[in-house]
């Protein structure tokens, strides 16, 4: 009678049927009220959970093969039939950064994206579909495989990955940017010294001091560059783009010297 006389209150009050189950002599509010909240904090998850999925799935396009939408684990393959999809519709909404699950920062970890980039590879390769002998297929592991090479080759350079990321979060205007640079006449001055220096060396190990020289100035516009991007100053960090192309022009001016000397020998 007491254990009824509860269950019709706490039902009254909008109490869940799963957390009824309750004998007399477990009877608790304060146990009843922790569940509740518990109960709640739970509903909002899972209610959350299912518009994700939902909005996904309403998005995504159907399946070319099997017209379903079940692509909640990968945008690029299908749940239900495992079947690559079209790459001119999945590609075009999945940024560099994003194809390898990276935060858009200058800085990144490099071991992880060749960790992620190995494991997309072995994904997506062609030779993983040659033995479907379907061409469809086989076209579409090719395209997600160049796809994937030209992300990872862009990312991993500091250069393009500073040309790439400025691009994208300026959507498309870093040639204006540029242009608006008006480049200080003493750094040109450096420039053309710094290359008269280069041509002028005699041995290589002139040109490896030179090389240390770039590289401490590399790591320092690296820094510059990040610095940039975070606080959104995209001008600015457009300018030490260029610096930075300056300095890897010195550096592969420095590979060619050396290369010479190697030759004369």
């Amino acid at each position: 009678m007491i254990q009824r006389t509860l269950k019709s209150i706490l039902r009254n009050k909008g109490v869940p049927a799963q957390l009824l189950l309750i004998k007399p002599y477990q009877f608790n509010f304060s146990t009843v009220k922790t569940e509740m909240k518990q109960y709640k904090a739970d509903k909002i998850i899972r209610d959350t959970n299912s518009q994700v999925i939902y909005d996904i799935s309403k998005n995504q396009s159907e399946c070319w093969n099997c017209n379903s939408r079940n692509f909640q684990s990968n945008l690029f393959i299908c749940g239900s039939c495992q079947h690559l999809q079209d790459p001119s519709e999945s590609i075009t909404s999945m940024n560099y950064f994003k194809l390898f699950e990276m935060n858009l920062s200058y800085e990144i970890d490099h071991q992880e994206l060749t960790l992620r980039y190995k494991d997309l590879q072995k994904s997506f390769h062609p030779d993983k579909f040659y033995g479907l002998r379907n061409p469809k297929i086989i076209k579409f592991s090719e395209t997600y495989s160049t796809y994937i090479n030209e992300a990872y080759s862009t990312l991993r350079d500091d250069l393009k990955r500073a040309e790439y990321l400025i691009d994208l979060l300026t959507h498309g205007q870093k040639a204006d940017l540029e242009n608006k640079i008006d480049e200080n006449k003493n750094f040109l001055h450096e420039i053309m010294m710094e290359r008269m220096e280069i041509e002028e060396c005699e041995t290589e190990e002139q040109l490896q001091e030179i090389q240390e020289r770039l590289l401490c100035q590399q790591k320092e516009i690296n820094s510059k560059i990040d610095n940039c991007l975070k606080q959104q100053d995209y001008q600015k960090a457009t300018e030490y783009l260029v610096r930075m192309r300056y300095n890897q022009s010195s550096q592969q001016s420095i590979k060619s010297r050396c290369e010479q000397m190697i030759h004369q020998k």
